[in-house]
């Protein structure tokens, strides 16, 4: 008897596995949850599932990983609606892209100049150059002309001191900057996704030649 009750559950089992695996068809139709269009009908947004190739997954997963932090500045308040028209031009949503409070602190520069004519600056750092000094276009906001840096220190001994060295090598024509310290705005956008860091980078017509590029590991 027992038996006999085992083989009933097992056959019935197997002609419930053929009937909704469609092995019945067509004398038993497909229960209606198993069938493909009943299936479709419950996916959610399939146009945005893409199938990819086993070798393009771990490039995929790479990419979706990557995260930079990029900023442009110091933006002034003049030039604040031109880069929001720039960006939006750029496809770069508002949201993106915080506003940051930065205040620059002050420094002093061992600097020759100033040199109002760029050929000129450029003949003389190349003369310096060659004299072999260390030496670096200044173009500091925060400088009264474009001029020549030969290095920026965070107190005025140290800069009077890197003077004197310079002196003694034959350095006559320079001198120590203050470069005051001042409140500053730039724009920066955090975890950056490919995409966006790819609009960022290309983006054009920013105002005052500004360009996004990798966020300084300094403190600020």
């Amino acid at each position: 008897m027992l038996r006999l009750l085992l083989a009933v559950v097992v056959l019935a089992n197997l002609l419930f596995f053929a009937w909704t695996r469609g092995a019945l068809a067509p004398l038993l139709p497909l229960p209606a949850s198993e069938r493909d269009p009943a299936r479709l009908q419950q996916q959610l947004r399939p146009e945005s599932v893409t199938v990819l190739p086993p070798a393009a997954v771990s490039d995929a997963l790479r990419a979706g990983q990557a995260r930079e932090c990029l900023e442009a500045g110091p933006v002034q308040a003049a030039d604040e609606r031109a880069m929001d028209a720039a960006l939006q031009r750029a496809g770069i949503p508002p949201e993106a892209v915080a506003r940051v409070a930065v205040v620059q602190p002050a420094q002093w520069a061992v600097y020759a100049g100033p040199f109002t004519d760029p050929a000129t600056r450029t003949r003389r750092e190349q003369a310096l150059r060659q004299q072999q000094f260390e030496v670096a276009p200044l173009d500091d906001r925060r400088a009264p002309q474009p001029g020549l840096t030969f290095g920026l220190h965070a107190d005025l001994a140290a800069a009077e001191t890197a003077l004197a060295a310079l002196q003694q090598r034959g350095l006559r024509d320079a001198r120590v900057l203050e470069l005051a310290a001042q409140n500053e705005v730039w724009l920066r956008a955090a975890a950056v996704e490919p995409v966006l860091q790819a609009r960022l980078e290309a983006a054009d017509a920013l105002p005052a030649g500004l360009r996004f590029g990798a966020c300084r590991k300094t403190t600020r």
